[in-house]
């Protein structure tokens, strides 16, 4: 038993960390209904740009001020959202599915950059998990050290953005609908909020 700390000690000089370089970590207001979603979208698409596994944890917990980050949510349910509004650094997103997006120096650790993605509510976050999904997709990097070099330049910006059409959506035949899951999603990525399916009677896998 005397010789299980240095044994233990031993064990953690051999592994050392693999990834170099202040990593990436998401602090989410809510994981439920549509913001389960958004948050999924989100760590799907930052995944591509790093070799770690991103971590993500709820906004509740502690902040991981060491490492660059990204908050999703609400004014009420991420308080760092809700600091950062209070503080004049990020508009708040006051009509409704409106979202602000921002990528600044944070404020706890200003040598660590924070990605703010608020909405004015549930929907709001997705839209605008979906535009920053959409700015990272178009970042001009290829190899694997091209993206994470992206992801870890990216430039300060600002924008506060809501939707010009309350309902926005599609009408469809509902037989050519073969997965109507995927079909949604792919709606909800296009921030689309409406399907009109017409059939005889309502289809079994919908």
């Amino acid at each position: 038993l005397a010789a299980a700390p240095g044994a233990a000690q031993a064990t953690l000089q051999k592994y050392e960390p693999r990834y170099g370089g202040t990593r990436w970590a998401v602090s989410f207001g809510s994981y439920e209904g549509v913001e389960r979603f958004a948050i999924d979208e989100l760590q799907r698409m930052l995944q591509r740009f790093v070799p770690y596994v991103i971590e993500v944890r709820a906004a509740a917990g502690p902040l991981a001020a060491d490492r660059n980050l990204i908050l999703a949510g609400t004014r009420s349910n991420n308080s760092h959202v809700a600091e950062l509004i209070e503080k004049g650094l990020i508009a708040l997103p006051a009509a409704p599915q409106g979202y602000t997006l921002a990528c600044l120096a944070s404020p706890w650790s200003p040598a660590r950059k924070v990605v703010v993605i608020a909405g004015a509510d549930p929907e709001g976050v997705l839209y605008g998990v979906e535009e920053f999904n959409k700015r990272l997709a178009a970042l001009p990097a290829e190899t694997a050290g091209e993206k994470r070099a992206a992801l870890d330049g990216l430039a300060a910006f600002r924008e506060t953005e809501s939707p010009a059409i309350e309902n926005r959506g599609l009408w469809s035949w509902g037989y050519v609908i073969y997965d109507y899951r995927r079909y949604l999603d792919n709606m909800a990525r296009l921030k689309m909020n409406r399907l009109i399916v017409w059939n005889d009677e309502p289809p079994l896998n919908s």
